[in-house]
């Protein structure tokens, strides 16, 4: 192949950092979307579900998965950023000290999400039947009421 077929790209320093910088927020925007889907379906099941619950304490399972997931995934975000293994470029220094601030919060919503559709999965039934009940009556029996103090 001839040299005349190639061209020779020049890439300025600005124009990589904006790059970069572009990048890594799009995959802290992944992360935020799983955790908005995964509230959304939460709460569309509590209004879908005409019986005793188990739909929406099984609508905990999914975003529980997601969520773990997208926690891996922004994890292994944070080490690529910092540089894991001893190799930390200039160009992820600037993408870190104006991502700071969302990656915190992302990471802070991402833990809330988790533990919150754990307690839906596991208890989503009983918080469900509590909040729909028509009568003041409780249909659960004494010893969920025991372990469950809210109600």
């Amino acid at each position: 192949m001839s040299s005349d077929n190639f061209e020779s790209v020049t890439v300025s320093k600005v124009q990589l950092k904006d790059l970069y910088f572009r990048a890594a927020f799009c995959k802290l925007n992944y992360v935020a979307t799983i955790l908005f889907f995964s509230l959304s379906w939460m709460f569309f099941s509590w209004l879908q579900d005409q019986a005793d619950g188990t739909w929406f304490a099984r609508s905990g399972a999914l975003p529980t998965v997601a969520t773990a997931l997208a926690s891996i995934w922004l994890a292994k975000y944070r080490e690529l950023l910092l540089g894991g293994g001893g190799f930390r470029s200039l160009l992820a220094d600037d993408a870190e000290k104006k991502l700071r601030p969302y990656y915190n919060f992302i990471q802070s919503a991402t833990f809330l999400v988790l533990a919150v559709s754990t307690l839906v999965w596991g208890y989503g039934d009983l918080v469900f039947q509590r909040f729909t009940n028509d009568s003041n009556q409780s249909t659960l029996s004494e010893g969920a009421l025991v372990c469950l103090p809210w109600l």
